[in-house]
């Protein structure tokens, strides 16, 4: 016999789900594999897929430390003032300054920027989300992405940051170094050059390699602001966990970050008379993430370990 229907529905009523429905439509492109979701779109289709099921994981996870920006990336192309979709809680949605030369390419279940090093970066307009000072105290913060690096160097070369050397501006930066280590700097922009950060061992980064990096800062400013950061790891073949292992000091008495008007950038850094942008990363890039809040070292290698699921690394 069939079961009877609920309370309030109609005889033989089917629950959704089991009606034969026809697939679901979203921005003209059917969404037939319920492990996937459309995340961008147009009136052509689809313009990027990702995992849904793994990259909500790893938001989940990032949610709980207060995510202020998470960018998987969801486009599969970048054209200048083409919007880059923030697919966090916040909405805070970047562009693209200039027509990228090359579509983002799958990687896996998801997809990945491909900046040229020359003159193509991502931007997010300033918001107090990420800024994590008040020239007073700093507050807890972190920040990271995977990062396929082409090898190009002989300047430092921006991951992302918040930070003009020109104006100046300066908050907080994530980078690769000359010396192709990766440093975390936090700045103190009431003082002007006054620094403190950590820095990985020289030769880090191989080129054409896919690497996680991810910054946390406590937030505990003062001279010894240093002390409370770390620098977390890991490729597709070993999770390396914390490889920072020196000190930055830096210059002048730091006391703690300003709340300054420069925005986010991906791939540069406002380094050129202007301020215009400059120490280009050429490399492929995904999954970029700060939260406000410090991520335990466990936190921080679940993100890396669904990253090398979802990207099928």
């Amino acid at each position: 016999m069939p079961l009877p229907s609920p309370p309030g529905r109609p005889p033989g009523w089917i629950p959704p789900g089991q009606r034969g429905d026809p697939p679901v439509i979203l921005g003209g492109a059917k969404v037939t594999d319920t492990g996937h979701r459309v995340l961008g779109f147009n009136t052509s289709g689809a313009t990027g897929f990702v995992d849904g099921h793994q990259v909500n994981q790893m938001l989940t996870l990032l949610g709980d430390y207060n995510v202020r920006l998470f960018m998987p990336p969801m486009e599969s192309t970048l054209a200048i003032t083409d919007p880059v979709q923030d697919m966090g809680p916040r909405g805070q949605h970047g562009q693209a300054m200039i027509d990228f030369d090359y579509p983002c390419v799958n990687r896996g279940n998801i997809m990945a920027w491909r900046f040229n090093g020359v003159d193509e970066y991502i931007e997010v307009p300033d918001n107090d989300l990420f800024s994590f000072g008040n020239g007073l105290v700093d507050y807890p913060f972190s920040v990271g992405m995977w990062v396929k690096w082409s090898g190009v160097d002989g300047t430092d070369k921006n991951i992302i940051n918040k930070w003009d050397s020109r104006t100046p501006r300066y908050e907080w930066n994530l980078i690769v170094s000359v010396t192709e280590a990766v440093q975390f700097r936090v700045w103190d922009n009431n003082v002007g050059v006054s620094q403190r950060g950590r820095s990985t061992p020289g030769g880090l980064f191989e080129a054409n390699i896919w690497r996680f990096v991810c910054a946390t800062y406590d937030g505990r400013g003062g001279l010894a602001a240093q002390d409370g950061m770390n620098i977390y790891s890991g490729t597709a073949a070993l999770w390396e966990g914390a490889v920072d292992n020196g000190d930055i000091a830096g210059a002048g008495a730091y006391v703690a970050m300003e709340n300054t008007a420069q925005p986010v950038m991906i791939g540069a850094s406002d380094v050129v008379v202007g301020p215009l942008p400059g120490d280009w990363l050429a490399a492929e890039m995904c999954l970029a993430f700060i939260v406000g809040g410090e991520l335990p070292a466990g936190v921080v290698e679940q993100v890396y370990r669904l990253g090398v699921e979802v990207m099928q690394l």
